[in-house]
């Protein structure tokens, strides 16, 4: 069977993890979505290549999910990175990126020696890289978050970033084949943030309404981790909480 894709998640919001992030690779393209502090280091660990991401896409610019985006950038430069590297995100993309590598790095932005190429998305239109369709879906969270969904022949994998499902992101979600999806505690008592109570009820629908073959679930509160994973490994739905630095073929 020709090769789809796979993902490696990097975990979040606990000190024993790193921030959440998420590399797909696949046969014509890698993309990392998300780019907290602790990835560059976890990112390294895995391929030091400087040409290995084709792609970068922000949710949104919280910390937690963007930081790492100028270290990453500099140690390109300093391994050679030979070819352009186009940056997904929201309106203000260019100026966050320009701001956040000059903050980091007095004056390096316009040093990087490759190309960037700040590219601003809207979830009103999608974006085609060339086999690739690419989505983004909002969601409700303390700032704007675009959830992203990638989708190339029968093939579809949405990843959430952070905030409670809008009617527009959980029709993504539930049209994917595949899902990495915010799960930050185990009932909905956190505002702005998704729920494993309301994923299952997604997933148990028993109406029409599709729901992703596997969901990965990801940004889960320190506070929750440990019940989470006894309420998961109780059931025998599609859900599972990945562990750091796995990877996860979706074939």
């Amino acid at each position: 069977r020709q090769f789809e894709a796979e993902v490696i998640a990097f975990l979040a919001f606990d000190a024993r993890y790193a921030n959440t992030s998420v590399y797909i690779r696949t046969s014509a393209k890698n993309y990392l979505v998300d780019c907290g502090s602790t990835i560059p280091n976890q990112l390294w660990r895995m391929n030091a290549d400087p040409n290995l991401i084709d792609v970068v896409y922000l949710t949104h610019f919280h910390a937690d999910h963007a930081f790492g985006l100028a270290p990453l950038l500099v140690r390109m430069k300093e391994d050679g990175r030979s070819k352009p590297l186009p940056i997904l995100g929201q309106a203000g993309i260019k100026t966050f990126v320009e701001r956040l590598v000059n903050f980091a790095y007095a004056g390096a932005y316009k040093t990087l020696g490759f190309q960037v190429q700040p590219i601003e998305i809207s979830p009103k239109k999608e974006l085609r890289l060339g086999t690739h369709t690419l989505s983004f879906h909002p969601t409700r969270h303390v700032v704007t978050n675009l959830a992203f969904r990638l989708a190339f022949g029968d093939f579809s994998l949405f990843v959430s970033g952070d905030g409670e499902w809008t009617d527009d992101s959980e029709k993504a979600f539930g049209a994917s084949k595949y899902a990495v999806q915010e799960c930050y505690t185990v009932e909905g008592s956190r505002k702005f943030h998704n729920s494993y109570d309301r994923i299952r009820a997604r997933v148990e629908d028993e109406s029409e309404k599709p729901h992703p073959e596997r969901s990965y679930l990801v940004h889960v509160a320190r506070d929750q981790r440990e019940r989470l994973e006894e309420t998961v490994n109780a059931t025998t739905l599609p859900l599972i909480i990945p562990r750091d630095m796995q990877t996860y073929d979706l074939n």
